[in-house]
């Protein structure tokens, strides 16, 4: 995957711990010094086996057999206070080493250019938060196993060498020859994760529209190309992880031949110099009871590699996120948008998504404060391009817009977002209670605010007839509201945010002619003393605006009053009789 070629492993590893897991390094040292105890303590035991065999049992000591007994009591005490203490450590910097990582994967999300996640998606953007979250923080199991297991091999072959070195030499030498094609394995391993994941992230994006979309779904009756279309992701998911399986799988049986050959020539070597009269048996049986001991840690040791390679790749998927760079912000030094009056001046402007393929052209637009104006056009004119030109949720490719001569681009996002209310067709409703919802408008209201502020909206009558009143909860995207009252909720927000600028997009175009007359009577209210910009299908909701502009194929093409421009009989006139 070309697009995290930059990560490397080093580096994300690095950046991993000196970002997130450095600020838990007491934690970590406690628990690495619990993890020394275990292996220590097991290496203890199996040392006792020399003396049992040699002397307690040779020589019917009683007294050393009730020593070594309580020793091995001892050791066990300490292995059991180890693991506790150790779990619990590893446990609570593993959890919020993650949440840390959480919380930069969301902010970079919740920040990113609206552009960026038209062009991505979300739902794909889930997997970061799940799939790749718990592999990396299988990182932490690698850590812990590492460590633990490194210890006790390194413990049980300080065991071996000490009853005898010639043994432990020539038991090891094999192992570097089976390491190295488990070390090839895990690099391919990488590039297969990170392919795995790219399907899984997109495969979780088309389940969510299909399901999202199954009305559509069932009206059109695309039942198979659905099934066929998401079952292409499952397939490919199932190869990939097939194929993962046959890497992984082909680790064990290379670590298990290389043990079965270590395990042999001890054997051998050992009970020859048994023989030979060169060692005890004490001695071998240590030996060689350590040596199977140490299987499981160089069995660990090997698998890791795997786990590894597994929290790197979605490692470099998290970072990709979090070090998206912004093409929407602020610049250096940017001040705080006081709007006084309200005035808006759209001067030259040109907008293209594409270089050269202009979305809108030569857009000259002045508003005066406190008046209303209205923007019109058929779909696909540039309307609600010009509207995220004046957010700034993008940015003009040439011109300027300016609000009371102060150019947008030179004041912070914050405060010009703080300037602007948004009263759209789809009202962003969360799941959450009726007044969270309002509340985001201004998250330090009053409750008498809060409830001026549905007043205003006409929207207190049902809200207070609810059965929970305030603490109703909304459900998901606000579906156990009725249109009119999420544009009611929505229009409060406005009220309660109370910005001088006032954007209206397609605020009445999803509800029927009687909630729409309601509705405009609140936004009349709503429209009092803020400058006004209106973009509505339905002539209704802008005729008595102060000026209305006509765009088609990105231009201007008329301005003038709803009077002066239905009498020009031109493009205004045309979709008047067609949009009514």
């Amino acid at each position: 995957m070309n697009k995290y070629h930059k990560y490397k492993n080093s580096y994300i590893i690095k950046r991993l711990i000196n970002v997130y897991v450095k600020k838990h390094t007491v934690r970590i040292l406690i628990a690495v010094i619990c993890m020394l105890v275990i292996s220590a303590s097991t290496a203890f035991q199996v040392q006792m086996v020399e003396p049992l065999l040699d002397k307690a049992f040779k020589f019917d000591n009683l007294s050393y057999l009730i020593t070594i007994s309580l020793l091995l009591l001892l050791t066990g005490v300490f292995r059991a206070v180890g693991m506790y203490i150790n779990t619990i450590f590893m446990q609570r910097t593993n959890i919020f080493v993650l949440r840390d990582i959480q919380c930069d994967i969301y902010k970079s999300l919740i920040k990113s250019d609206i552009s960026y996640l038209e062009k991505n998606g979300t739902s794909k953007h889930m997997t970061r938060f799940t799939t790749d979250l718990g592999n990396v923080g299988g990182l932490s199991d690698f850590f812990v196993v590492s460590v633990k297991e490194g210890l006790t091999a390194i413990f049980m072959s300080c065991v071996m060498f000490y009853n005898s070195p010639i043994m432990t030499i020539a038991t090891f030498i094999v192992l570097p020859i089976f390491f190295i094609p488990i070390i090839k394995l895990g690099k391919k391993m990488e590039l297969l994760y990170l392919e795995t994941f790219e399907q899984v992230g997109l495969m979780s994006g088309t389940i969510d529209d299909t399901l999202k979309g199954v009305r559509e779904v069932k009206s059109y009756n695309i039942y198979n190309f659905v099934i066929n279309w998401v079952g292409g992701y499952f397939n490919k998911i199932a190869r990939l992880s097939y194929k993962g399986e046959r890497y992984s799988s082909m680790a064990r049986p290379i670590m298990e031949l290389s043990i079965s050959l270590m395990m042999s020539i001890g054997l051998f070597w050992g009970g020859y110099m048994v023989i030979q009269g060169t060692l005890t048996v004490g001695s071998l049986m240590t030996f060689y009871i350590a040596l199977i001991a140490i299987q499981r840690p160089l069995k660990g040791l090997a698998n890791l590699n795997i786990i590894l390679k597994s929290g790197t790749a979605s490692l470099k998927r998290i970072y990709e996120v979090i070090d998206k760079k912004l093409k929407i912000k602020d610049i250096k030094n940017a001040k705080e948008l006081v709007v006084k009056k309200g005035k808006i001046q759209i001067q030259n402007v040109k907008f293209a998504y594409e270089k050269n393929n202009y979305v809108l052209e030569n857009i000259n637009i002045n508003i005066p404060a406190e008046s209303s104006i209205a923007i019109v056009g058929s779909s696909g004119s540039g309307k609600s391009s010009l509207i995220n030109l004046i957010n700034r949720f993008t940015d003009v490719t040439s011109g300027t817009i300016k609000i009371d001569g102060i150019d947008i681009k030179t004041v912070t996002q914050e405060s010009l977002h703080k300037n602007i209310a948004v009263v759209g067709q789809n009202p962003a409703l969360f799941n959450t209670t009726i007044r969270e919802n309002v509340l985001f408008g201004n998250l330090k209201a009053s409750d008498d605010q809060l409830i001026k502020a549905l007043q205003q909206a006409s929207a207190w009558d049902f809200v207070r007839k609810s059965k929970k009143g305030l603490n109703t909860l909304v459900g998901e995207r606000g579906l156990r509201l009725s249109g009119g009252q999420k544009q009611r909720i929505s229009i409060a927000r406005a009220f309660l945010k109370s910005s001088p600028i006032l954007i209206l997009d397609e605020a009445t175009s999803a509800l029927d002619t009687k909630s729409e007359k309601e509705i405009l009577k609140t936004l009349g209210k709503l429209k009092q003393g803020r400058t006004t910009i209106t973009i509505a299908h339905r002539i209704s909701t802008i005729m008595n605006a102060d000026k209305i502009f006509v765009l088609q194929d990105g231009h201007i093409v008329e301005s003038g009053t709803h009077k002066q421009l239905k009498s020009q009989n031109g493009v205004y006139s045309e979709l008047s009789r067609d949009i009514k």
